[in-house]
C-alpha cells in the first residue's frame, strides 16, 4: 500500500511502552520487508530520532539505539523521504492554517496531499483533513494491499 506515515507510528514501533507498539512494530516490519511503499517529509526522520532518543533516556536505554533506528529507516528503499523545500513548507503552512494543524503535522499532511495517498496516524489530530484526505490508524489499515 502507498501511504504517508506520521512520526507517531515510527516512534511507537520502537518501544513496548507505547500504546500502538504491537501494531506499529508489525507495520514497520512490513515496510522494511517491502510490503508497503511509504513517504514522509524528511523532517519526520529528525522528529523520530529525537523523540526516540528522549524515550531511550527515559527508559534507561543507550540513545545510540535511536540513531541506529534512524539509520535503518533512512536506508530503507521502501521509504521516500520528501525534501522539505520552500514549496512544501508553504503548502504545509497553508494546510495548517486551513485545518488548524501544528507545523510538523502540516508537513506530514502536505506530503500526503502532494503524493495523493492516504495518511496513517496514531492520533485523531489528522481527522480534520477528512474527507479531502483519507486518514486511518493502524487498526483501520486496509489489509491485503
Amino acid at each position: 500500500m502507498h501511504l504517508v506515515a506520521d512520526s507517531s507510528i515510527w516512534i511507537a514501533a520502537l518501544f513496548a511502552q507505547e500504546i500502538w507498539h504491537v501494531e506499529a512494530s508489525e507495520f514497520v516490519r512490513d515496510v522494511l520487508a517491502g510490503l508497503h511503499q511509504v513517504a514522509a517529509p524528511a523532517s519526520v526522520l529528525t522528529e523520530v530520532v529525537c523523540a526516540c532518543a528522549r524515550r531511550c533516556r527515559q527508559y534507561g536505554i543507550d540513545r545510540n539505539y535511536a540513531v541506529e533506528y534512524g539509520n535503518k529507516l533512512r536506508a530503507c528503499p521502501y521509504i521516500v523521504w520528501k525534501t522539505v523545500d520552500v514549496n512544501l513548507a508553504y503548502e504545509a503552512a497553508v494546510c495548517g492554517r486551513i485545518h488548524g494543524l501544528r507545523g510538523m503535522d502540516a508537513l506530514v499532511a502536505a506530503t500526503a496531499f502532494h503524493y495523493g495517498v492516504p495518511l496513517l496516524a496514531s492520533d485523531n489530530d489528522f481527522r480534520v483533513l477528512e474527507p479531502a484526505l483519507y486518514v486511518f490508524n493502524l487498526r483501520e489499515m486496509p489489509r491485503g494491499n
